[in-house]
């Protein structure tokens, strides 16, 4: 169910097979991509672990907030909610704040990430590795 393709410069792009858009709905996610960009902890693999623990089974479910110095994690399913607070380098004076599926984010914590946060989507970079997850609907951003 993936399909990976080699582009001209050596680099792999690989993509989960999906019926009814073309490819360059796919190229169009990452080209010209902008946002705030957000240096991440190497703590945010374990507060993202403790804090997913009470999100919802069935959606797995995390709040992100980011604001100056600082990044929060949250989640919450009926038997309570919990938030973990790690400290991270965003000067911005306006906060951002989205859902996430937190398992799709504990997948790619394994390696120093920049992340991106655009419209939608989070945009998450490691030398020439690059992922992109999107934002829950009806986030808040």
């Amino acid at each position: 169910s993936w399909v990976n393709f080699l582009t001209d410069k050596g680099e792999i792009f690989s993509t989960k097979l999906i019926k009814g858009k073309s490819m360059d709905y796919f190229i169009d996610l990452f080209d010209g991509f902008t946002g705030a960009s957000v240096e991440l902890s190497e703590d945010l693999k374990e507060i993202v672990a403790s804090a997913s623990v009470m999100s919802n089974d069935d959606t797995n479910e995390m709040n992100i907030t980011i604001q100056k110095g600082e990044l929060i994690c949250g989640s919450y399913n009926e038997r309570g909610w919990v938030e973990k607070v790690v400290e991270t380098k965003f000067k911005d004076k306006t906060p951002l704040n989205f859902n996430i599926n937190a398992g799709f984010l504990q997948q790619i914590l394994n390696m120093p990430l920049t992340m991106i946060v655009g419209n939608g989507r989070s945009l998450f970079e490691s030398g020439s590795f690059k992922h992109i997850l999107m934002h829950k609907i009806g986030a808040g951003e």
